[in-house]
Formats: C-alpha cells, sequence, structure tokens
C-alpha cells in the first residue's frame, strides 16, 4: 500500500503543484523550489523502494491502461528528471520574470507526463505520455522562446508527431495480436511472430525512438528547439526529453526483438558512429552556443546508441551511466548558458570574452562542465564514455576507434568554446556582471554531482543493479552477453 502511494504521489503531485502557480500566491519561485524539492524527495523514496522489489500500480478497472510500475530502471530517470526540475527551479529565480506561472506549470506538468512515461507498464500509456510530452515544451518555447520560437515549436511537433505514426501503427498491430496491452506481454509475444514481421515492427517503433534521441538526419528539430527554448525548456530537452527514445529502446525494442537487433546491430553503429563524428564537425563550424550544446548533445547521444546496440550487459550498463551523465552535463551547460544570455541577450560566441576576470564564478562553473562535457577523466562524461568505448570494442574494434575520434572531436570544440568564451578579448560595452548565487547553486550542484559520479561511478548503478535491470527487462541472455566486464574493471 506504501509503495502504491509513493507511485500515485509521484504520478498526481505535479499536476497540483502546476496548478497552485495560478493562485495568487506573491513569491512563485520559491513555491517552485520548495515544491520541487517534495517532489525529489519522493523521488528518491521511489529510488530506493525499486532497489527492493518492481512496484505496481493499476488505476484503471482494465489492465489495458493507466497501469503504471516502478522498476530499478524507471526510478533512475525518475529521480534524474525529479533532480532537474528541482536545479531549473532554482536556476531560473531573478530569471524568470514575467508569466512565472505559465512557465512554472509547464514545467511541472512536463514532470508529471515524462513521470508517467517512465512508470508506464502497459503500452497505450507509454504511447499517450510520449506523444502528450510535446505540449507543455510546444508552450514553452511557443511561450518563452526566441525571434523564431513559433517556427520551432511547431518543427518539434510535427516531426515527433510524423515519427509517432509509425509507432501507433505497429502499437495497434500487436494490441490486436496479442489480446493484451502490457508491455511485458508485448514483450514476450513478439518473438513469436514471423522474422519478416518482427522486422516491419522493429522499423515502425524505432523510426519514433530515433526521432526523440534524435540522430542524425532526423534530428533538425532539436538545435531549432534548443536555440529557441528558455533555459528550463533546454535542460529538460537535453536533459529527460531526448532519453525517451533511449528508454524506449531499452524497454521494449531490446527485450522484445532480441531475433532482429543482430540484423540491424552494424546499420545501428553507423547510426552511432555518424552522429558521434559528424555532429562533432558541425559543431565546429558554429557560433551560436546553444546550437553547439545541442549538436554536442546529438554527439553524445550516439555514445548511448551504440552502447544500446552492443546487445550486451555491458551495453545497457554503458547506455544508462551516459543518459544520466549526459542529463547532468547538458543541463548544466545549458544553465549557464541562459544565465549569460539573461544580461547580453545574444547567444553568439562574438559577443563574449575575458569571463575569467568578468565572472570568475561562472566562468570557473562553465569550465568544470565543458571538461565533463569532452569526457575528462574524474567525470561522470568520461565514464559514460569510456564504458560504450569498452562495450563496443568487444564487438567491433573499429567502431570503438570510431568512437574514440568523437572523443577527440568534443575536446577540440569544447576547448575553444572556453577559449573565446572566457579567456579572449571582450569587446563589447554592455558591463557584464558574475552570476546571482541562485545560479552558483545550481551550476555548483551539478558540478559537484558530476564529479562525485565520476569518481565514484558505483554508486549511481552497481553490478547487483545493473543484474537486477537485466532481469527486469527479461532479456533473452542466449542470445545477448551478460558478463559484466565493466563492472569488475572498475572495481579493480
Amino acid at each position: 500500500m506504501c509503495i502504491n502511494m509513493i507511485i500515485s504521489i509521484l504520478l498526481v503531485a505535479p499536476i497540483l503543484f502546476a496548478g497552485i502557480f495560478y493562485f495568487p500566491i506573491k513569491n512563485k519561485h520559491f513555491l517552485a523550489i520548495t515544491t520541487s524539492f517534495v517532489i525529489a524527495f519522493i523521488s528518491y523514496i521511489n529510488y530506493h523502494y525499486s532497489s527492493i522489489a518492481i512496484n505496481e500500480l493499476n488505476l484503471c478497472s482494465s489492465s489495458m491502461f493507466l497501469t503504471f510500475k516502478s522498476d530499478k530502471l524507471s526510478s533512475i530517470l525518475i529521480l534524474l528528471t525529479a533532480f532537474l526540475l528541482f536545479i531549473t527551479s532554482i536556476a531560473s529565480y531573478k530569471i524568470i520574470e514575467e508569466n512565472i506561472a505559465r512557465y512554472y506549470s509547464n514545467l511541472f506538468l512536463l514532470t508529471a507526463i515524462t513521470f508517467g512515461f517512465f512508470l508506464a507498464a502497459d503500452i497505450i500509456t507509454f504511447y499517450v505520455c510520449f506523444e502528450i510530452s510535446l505540449i507543455p515544451m510546444f508552450f514553452l518555447i511557443a511561450s518563452f522562446g526566441g525571434e523564431k520560437r513559433i517556427l520551432a515549436a511547431f518543427k518539434l511537433l510535427i516531426y515527433t508527431i510524423f515519427g509517432s505514426l509509425f509507432f501507433l501503427a505497429g502499437m495497434i498491430y500487436i494490441i490486436l495480436q496479442t489480446g493484451s496491452s502490457q508491455i511485458s506481454d508485448i514483450v514476450a509475444y513478439i518473438p513469436t511472430l514471423p522474422l519478416p514481421t518482427q522486422q516491419y515492427l522493429w522499423l515502425a517503433i524505432m523510426i519514433a525512438f530515433l526521432i526523440k534521441i534524435p540522430v542524425i538526419p532526423l534530428h533538425s528539430w532539436l538545435p531549432a528547439a534548443h536555440v529557441q527554448a528558455p533555459m528550463g525548456g533546454s535542460v529538460f530537452l537535453a536533459g529527460i526529453v531526448i532519453k525517451m527514445g533511449g528508454y524506449g529502446v531499452l524497454k521494449i525494442v531490446l527485450p522484445g526483438f532480441y531475433m532482429v537487433n543482430p540484423l540491424y546491430q552494424n546499420y545501428m553503429f553507423i547510426v552511432g558512429l555518424i552522429c558521434i563524428i559528424y555532429a562533432s564537425l558541425l559543431v565546429l563550424k558554429q557560433t551560436d552556443i546553444k546550437k553547439i550544446i545541442a549538436y554536442s548533445s546529438i554527439a553524445h547521444m550516439g555514445y548511448m546508441v551504440i552502447a544500446l546496440f552492443c546487445l550486451s550487459q555491458n551495453g545497457v550498463y554503458a547506455s544508462i551511466v551516459q543518459m544520466v551523465s549526459h542529463g547532468l552535463i547538458s543541463a548544466g551547460l545549458f544553465i549557464g548558458i541562459g544565465l549569460v544570455y539573461h544580461q547580453t541577450h545574444s547567444r553568439e560566441i562574438g559577443h563574449y570574452g575575458d569571463m575569467a576576470t568578468i565572472m570568475p564564478k561562472f566562468s570557473t562553473l562553465f569550465f568544470v562542465l565543458s571538461l565533463a562535457n569532452i569526457g575528462l577523466p574524474a567525470t561522470s562524461g568520461f565514464i559514460g564514455e569510456f564504458l560504450s568505448i569498452i562495450a563496443a570494442s568487444q564487438v567491433s574494434y573499429i567502431v570503438a576507434a570510431g568512437m574514440c575520434i568523437g572523443t577527440f572531436l568534443s575536446a577540440l570544440y569544447m576547448l575553444k568554446l572556453i577559449k573565446k568564451m572566457i579567456f579572449s578579448e571582450y569587446r563589447s560595452e554592455k558591463k557584464l556582471h558574475d552570476i546571482n548565487s541562485y545560479g552558483v547553486v545550481s551550476m555548483l550542484t551539478l558540478c559537484i554531482m558530476i564529479i562525485y559520479f565520476g569518481i565514484f561511478p558505483n554508486s549511481l548503478i552497481n553490478n547487483e543493479e545493473v543484474s537486477l535491470v537485466w532481469k527486469e527487462l527479461n532479456f533473452n541472455q542466449y542470445q545477448y552477453l551478460p558478463a559484466p566486464i565493466i563492472q569488475n574493471t572498475l572495481d579493480e
């Protein structure tokens, strides 16, 4: 009963808090910080209980819809979502000055929907949450974005809806065949279908997930959305929304299509390498800071794609670490950019410089986040990339070598960004001042988490918990490789 209550609170509390912001309350920023902390605390309790057992809740008389399950994998991403909501609420203090209620209500509503997505035990709820997450994100961009915010918001909408149509067709077919909408039943039934049918279903479902991740050439909505989105929108886009695609692959594609995945493994490796190398080359040409981080996100998601399709327990472990690590690092970078944009209203690198002297607090924290984005040892960025490369090397040394090239390119573009923003001459006449204490707290907290997980990666997810995730997802261990080589390497 206690466990069901926790899941119910996670689903309902963000929606209730979203409505409270429209009441005549004086300090809505403080309300957002307080309520987001409450949600983060409940998420941590859920994370703790999910380490012990799988928790289930059915909010409907039918098992076809509104059934939820909290397991180890979902609890990790729910905790990440709640933590980023809390950090974003702190960073937004004195930054968002107009339509505060609309801003926070959309953020909290988006949190509730992503909770529903990660907790969904039936594919109908899974799909509905996958789709309606677009609504609060659309309004965040359209209401608080830049000059081309409407175009970016509709681009996000059109791309995702287009991909989801294939997912919808595949979902309807599977439900009609199985007579059940439970993801566990569907995953168990898919391997009994004829192989050609499985291949068509794989393509239909993967298109939706690959757009969400996103991969090249299905990526153009992401840079446009990031450039126009407000700080909170960018944090959730990079930190959570694009992880929904990776979670979908982990939840449905890898365990359900174990007969098909090896057939497409090399193609997915190519897709991942294109994301890593081509997106990194695109970054080198960018002068818009948000575009630099947006294309960097695509490159880092390439590591996750390759790790997922290593089809091993090591790959699953690496992909989870990479998702969480990138969520923290990209959130910190976008918060930093949002804080300086509030002063200059410019995203061009040429409008910045000598921040080491003018803004020492910001420069120090942004420098640490940039090094983590490169993958410097002792940061979570290194752990995510390192584990992904090791997992890939078990399958192909050529793929692993290609991933190493991406790491070198990420060092080039991030060091270029640091040099121009922090250490070059400042030519603008506009006076800048260092970030406020709320900005320092938000960025510093993320830096501490990134370094902590870089030094103690087992505290994020250890060998036993990886095995638990492997078991929860019902992987066919005769087809995939369960040996936890990576974890043993870290222990040594």
